[in-house]
């Protein structure tokens, strides 16, 4: 995207002590709002720290992982479990971020019914090498 073009509309940092801190770039369709709904794709110690995070910040979070034994940590930390992604889609998120090792990405990206998101959904990968 052209840096004329874009925007920081808001600011959504998400840091801890191993890591630099993440800012989210955001277009000017999702400047009506303070708060998003944000789903994270991938349950696991990097998505539960991002979500706890989040819902920190006042955000809607929801959650996505393949097993879904991870539903009692989600209620937890405030965080809505889909074991569905049929269902998660139809929830209309503006962010999804991809918190899946790199090997299942692509897997992952097939299984979701893209066709149900808004059209101006922002996706973000974390970029896992872990296997």
């Amino acid at each position: 995207m052209h840096p004329s073009t874009t925007h920081r509309i808001q600011s959504l940092t998400v840091s801890s002590s191993t890591t630099h801190p993440t800012h989210f770039l955001l277009s000017d369709s999702l400047s009506n709002s303070n708060v998003f709904k944000i789903v994270i794709i991938g349950f696991g110690n990097y998505g539960q720290f991002l979500a706890k995070t989040l819902v920190s910040q006042g955000h809607a979070v929801l959650a996505h992982s393949r097993s879904d034994h991870h539903n009692e940590t989600a209620k937890k930390l405030g965080v809505s479990f889909y074991a569905d992604p049929h269902d998660l889609c139809e929830e209309h998120p503006e962010i999804i971020l991809l918190c899946t090792s790199i090997i299942s990405t692509k897997q992952v990206l097939k299984s979701l019914p893209l066709q149900r998101l808004k059209r101006n959904t922002l996706f973000v990968d974390v970029l896992s090498v872990k296997e």
